[in-house]
């Protein structure tokens, strides 16, 4: 049975009305008796394409693809347990993906600014993870930022294009963020946006975020003429950003050594 939208309602507007800060490492104390993790993935199977108009009052080319084949989240998963083992036992999390994918909690954490707020995460993963066993939740979610100093925003995995006057380029982006939960209390302890490299954590367009560019031949102009090729290409990739990203955020977040 799915996650009861109206009690994920019930939840975030608790949330909301009563504020709270998160932090974006993870308190010291936290982990010393830390022994196993286990890991959610909810980035989600579209790749959004966005084509940017030439001027801002024209409309913007948006549009979805399926990439349920790519099996991103058990990708995401894996590479996490990979640089975790041996430091944490990886338990299995038996878990429903649609509560994490409802745009009403991911577009309402917060995890940029001054003030970050994992919202009611810990009590989605307290009501929906079947086999709590764990003495640490890492939750990867869709994150959100804007594109440049733009109106535009970039969400998940997908790409995006701009057009002249100057110059049209083309970029894949993996937008994500990790939430730290603690598997006793529920309590969410630290939440990070997925950091891009060791620079900065807002250089680039997308804010700090993960994305790279890629040729011109791999963007398809018109939304029927995507060729599988194409996909392919541009979702190895974006398994390649996770794969360089996701220890960064780990370290920066103070589950692994500098």
């Amino acid at each position: 049975m799915g996650w009861n939208r109206v009690t994920t309602c019930i939840l975030l507007a608790l949330v909301l009305m009563l504020g709270g800060c998160t932090a974006k490492t993870v308190p010291q104390q936290a982990t010393q008796s830390v022994q196993s993790v286990g890991i959610i993935s909810a980035i989600g199977d579209d790749l959004a394409y966005q084509g940017l108009p030439e001027y801002m009052w024209q409309p913007i080319d948006a549009y979805r693809k399926d990439v349920t084949v790519w099996k991103i989240d058990s990708f995401i998963a894996e590479q996490l347990s990979r640089t975790l083992q041996p430091k944490y036992k990886i338990v299995p999390v038996d878990f429903d993906r649609d509560a994490f994918l409802d745009p009403k909690l991911y577009q309402t954490v917060l995890s940029a600014g001054t003030a970050p707020n994992a919202g009611p995460i810990g009590e989605i993963v307290r009501a929906t993870v079947r086999n709590p066993e764990a003495d640490l939740f890492l939750v990867v979610l869709r994150g959100r930022v804007s594109f440049g100093v733009t109106r535009y925003f970039a969400e998940g995995i997908g790409v995006l294009r701009t057009q002249p006057p100057k110059v049209s380029r083309s970029y894949y982006h993996a937008v994500y963020r990790i939430a730290v939960v603690d598997g006793h209390s529920f309590k969410p302890l630290a939440i990070l946006d997925g950091v891009n490299d060791e620079t900065h954590p807002f250089a680039g367009l997308f804010h700090g975020s993960p994305f790279a560019e890629f040729p011109a031949q791999y963007w398809a102009a018109d939304r029927g003429q995507v060729t599988v090729d194409q996909i392919a290409w541009i979702m190895e990739g974006m398994k390649g950003l996770f794969a360089r990203t996701l220890p960064v955020t780990l370290r920066r977040l103070h589950l692994l050594e500098p």
